[in-house]
């Protein structure tokens, strides 16, 4: 179990110190839980101790637990935690307490003679299935099993006599094993493994599994299961799929018939405003920079409001469902069919003694905002100009009434003054400038779908549009129309739709 303690206190929002020595906190809280849940007892610096008035937690010192026999065989080989679960599963010894044994014995007895070379004693722990290697600054016995899995032992639990510094003082420097030298088998030399399978066959007896006709049929009758299942899986996916498919078209019918409806709110206003300055013969450059503002914003709301509802629509049906989500779904309704699975996977996991996660990743990173919203306007009535700023009094740009002049000339500051501009005359410009500025602002129009009425500027616009359409046309990753297997589906999606 790991547990996580958040020190900041809710709400006087100050940092409370971790306390001291908090291990014995933990270790006497550990044995209130064995006693509350009848836990067996592990005896660490707080022990449970039996009286007439019942059992009672108490601290002990290292020499006073020894004395009381709690700890370990102070003579025996100094065990790593791993070893000692690995102990308790198998209910046999480990690797670790197996090398102290008959390879620790016979390597001694090996090192101990006149004319032994590291070539010896490499064949004579071979003839156990182990080899001795330098790793750091010390040595490690290790042994390879039939699934290839790897278990060490540190060369030292064998005795000091074994440390990397005592060996090489009788045999010179450490030598590696000589491959192509035939190992010779003698009597009471077996690998570590044979060792473990012997003793639990001589405990438990041979495992045989009869042909049982009634098993037989149960094991059928879950592969029919498991077969059903899959194919209910694939139908649910397919009308998901269908069903996705419907909803995207009628929210983009929906939203398209909401644009049109805005841009011919839009072209009847600046009609409007047009013709009462007419009407009145006044200037109506100023009023109609204002609108022009106005109306950005407004069609930068409908904008963000109809990009929250395809984020919507993406995130309550996903693409395509996980297998495993799925199944555990499905169980939870009582599906007995996705239970049996459920408990499949399990079985496998605790088989093959490691996870198949997999691990799923959302690849929609977040839009940046449009800005229109977070501008402010101020009219300079005298020089008859629209000054537009950030909430920070930063001016971006302003509308002379015949030209915007850019102040802040970053990527973002340009997509609002296009956006304004557009909303102003129309959905077409004209830009001036330096080449590079010009160009720039010519792709990014494009992007936004501005008219750009530059005649030199056309090849840059047709470049920047294809560019467009080939990114929109990229075809996608056919679906997977196999069975699903035990593995998670992943869903992918593509940043640039």
């Amino acid at each position: 179990m790991h547990l996580v303690v958040n020190r900041v206190h809710p709400t006087k929002l100050t940092a409370i110190s971790v306390p001291r020595r908090d291990y014995f906190s933990l270790d006497r809280c550990m044995r209130e839980l064995e006693l509350e849940f009848g836990f067996s007892r592990a005896q660490d610096p707080y022990v449970t101790m039996a009286t007439a008035e019942g059992p009672r937690i108490v601290r002990m010192s290292r020499r006073e637990r020894q004395a009381h026999g709690l700890l370990q065989d102070p003579d025996g080989p100094r065990l790593t935690a791993r070893a000692q679960r690995a102990e308790e599963n198998l209910q046999g010894d480990s690797f670790q307490r197996w090398i102290t044994g008959a390879p620790a014995a016979a390597l001694r007895q090996a090192i101990e003679q006149p004319d032994v070379t590291w070539q010896s004693v490499q064949d004579l722990l071979a003839g156990f299935g182990c080899i001795l290697q330098p790793k750091g600054s010390g040595m490690v016995v290790t042994t390879t099993l039939s699934n290839r899995r790897v278990l060490a032992a540190k060369a030292s639990l064998m005795g000091r006599w074994a440390s990397k510094a005592a060996p090489e003082r009788t045999l010179g420097p450490y030598a590696a094993a000589n491959r192509d030298a035939p190992t010779r088998s003698k009597p009471g030399r077996e690998p570590y493994e044979k060792c473990i399978e012997r003793e639990r066959l001589e405990e438990t007896g041979p495992r045989v599994v009869p042909d049982d006709p009634q098993r037989l049929a149960r094991r059928a009758a879950r592969a029919a299961a498991r077969e059903a299942l899959a194919e209910r899986f694939a139908r649910e996916q397919a009308q998901n799929r269908t069903d996705r498919s419907h909803q995207h078209e009628e929210l983009r019918k929906r939203q398209e018939e909401e644009r049109r409806a805005l841009i011919t709110v839009h072209r009847d206003q600046r009609r409007q405003l047009r013709a009462a300055a007419r009407g009145q013969r006044r200037d109506g450059r100023i009023v109609l920079s204002l609108w022009a503002f106005k109306a950005a914003a407004t069609r930068e709301a409908l904008q963000r409001r109809q990009a929250a509802e395809r984020r919507k629509l993406t995130e309550g049906v996903p693409r395509r469902e996980v297998w495993r989500l799925w199944l555990e779904r499905r169980a939870d309704s009582g599906d007995d069919a996705a239970k049996a699975a459920l408990r499949g996977f399990r079985y496998r996991r605790e088989r093959k003694r490691h996870r198949e996660d997999g691990i799923e990743g959302d690849e929609v990173g977040q839009q940046r905002p449009l800005t229109v919203g977070n501008l402010r306007a101020e009219v300079d009535a005298a020089r008859l100009v629209v000054i537009y700023r950030r909430m920070d009094g930063a001016e971006v740009f302003r509308d002379t009434g015949s030209r915007i002049v850019m102040r802040d000339k970053s990527d973002e500051s340009l997509e609002t003054a296009l956006r304004v501009w557009a909303q102003k005359y129309g959905g077409r410009i004209q830009i001036t400038g330096s080449d590079a500025f010009r160009e720039r602002a010519a792709r990014m129009a494009s992007r936004q779908s501005i008219a750009v009425d530059n005649t030199d500027l056309q090849g840059i616009v047709a470049e920047e549009r294809r560019r467009m359409v080939e990114r929109w046309t990229e075809p996608r990753r056919p679906h997977d129309s196999q069975r699903p297997n035990d593995r998670s589906l992943a869903r992918s999606r593509d940043p640039e739709r």
